[in-house]
């Protein structure tokens, strides 16, 4: 369905690109008195199951711990099987709550959070002629108000398990995060951008209905792999992933391995590097940043030990304190997450 407001799905794509464009002119030495800049230092490491290809951050079972989802994948290209992993940190490692299996896609999405605008209503119990009922307080059982988007299907917890409620949207990429209503699937690109949400259990189409002043941001659920219709934010660096909450307005992007002008010569793995926007458009949303002189580079990482595959924000340890982690492939298989927490 084409959108009839005032920033359609396919200018929101372009507005992303323009972006994108812009960023590898920046100076990162510039206007240092910017209450945007922020630093990271690496806080923990941990492995994750090997052929792990994204992961997920959200409270997924009602309480206020981000838990860890993780899309497991096969070293296999042209293998689609999949598993979905709900895990907990427990206090030494990501315990597995529940787990789903699926034959996905060629680029896989996973994305949580808030996509219904409504639910079925329970059946009330049968009443018997016998003797009348007895007056009493009924609880009415608290359903889930978290989704979880992959390509095998929208799933939410219930019951201490997965349940799926219908198909995925096609050509899933992200969500778009909006304070105070509901979060937005956007699917596509170009000329076939759509939008869905969830009602009553059932996915269904809606119209974009953003303008420049709204806050909001998108969040990206494909990790790093590219995709037609995705724009680097220039030629080596990868657009991973936006977090826009206070004062914490970041543009991450993944410097690849080998191109960030390593001294003796030898290969780097990749590395996270954090744009924000300058200290004069502090009173402008994410959409109304569009010009190349908006954002500065605050922040980049060591090389990391291997390709980067997914980037999030979160907190899956419960240390108080949120992080930029990324995914990474350190090789055969085998995966780490790496969690990086702000310094200033």
């Amino acid at each position: 369905m084409r959108s009839r407001s005032f920033l359609s799905p396919l200018c929101l794509l372009f507005l992303l690109c323009a972006i994108g464009q812009c960023l590898g002119q920046l100076n990162p030495f510039a206007r240092k008195d910017n209450p945007f800049l922020t630093a990271f230092t690496l806080a923990w490491h941990t492995p994750l199951p090997d052929d792990t290809a994204l992961f997920e951050l959200c409270p997924i079972r009602q309480n206020q711990q981000d838990d860890l989802l993780l899309l497991i994948g096969t070293e296999s290209p042209t293998d689609f099987r999949r598993r979905l992993l709900l895990t907990h940190w427990d206090g030494f490692r990501f315990a597995t709550d529940a787990t789903a299996s699926f034959i996905g896609w060629a680029t896989d999405p996973l994305i949580a959070g808030h996509f219904a605008d409504s639910w079925p209503t329970l059946a009330a119990p049968d009443e018997t002629d016998a003797q009348p009922p007895k007056t009493k307080i009924v609880k009415t059982p608290k359903l889930p108000m978290v989704q979880i988007v992959t390509s095998g299907g929208i799933f939410m917890w219930k019951g201490g398990g997965f349940e799926r409620l219908c198909d995925p949207p096609p050509a899933l990429r992200f969500s778009l995060i909006r304070p105070g209503q509901l979060d937005l699937l956007v699917c596509g690109n170009g000329d076939n951008t759509s939008v869905w949400t969830l009602n009553a259990g059932k996915l269904v189409t809606d119209d974009l209905h953003l303008n420049p002043t709204e806050e909001g941001y998108p969040h990206w659920g494909t990790g790093t792999y590219p995709f037609e219709g995705r724009q680097n934010l220039t030629t080596n660096i990868l657009y991973a992933q936006t977090y826009w909450q206070g004062q914490r307005r970041w543009l991450i992007g993944v410097l690849t391995a080998g191109t960030s002008g390593s001294p003796t010569g030898t290969p780097d793995g990749d590395r996270l590097i954090v744009y924000v926007p300058k200290a004069d458009e502090r009173d402008k949303t994410f959409w109304q940043l569009t010009r190349f002189d908006d954002y500065e580079e605050s922040w980049r990482s060591d090389p990391l030990p291997g390709k980067v595959l997914d980037v999030r924000i979160g907190d899956p340890r419960d240390d108080g304190k949120i992080g930029l982690l990324a995914l990474v492939d350190e090789g055969k298989g085998k995966r780490e997450l790496y969690c990086f927490q702000p310094v200033r």
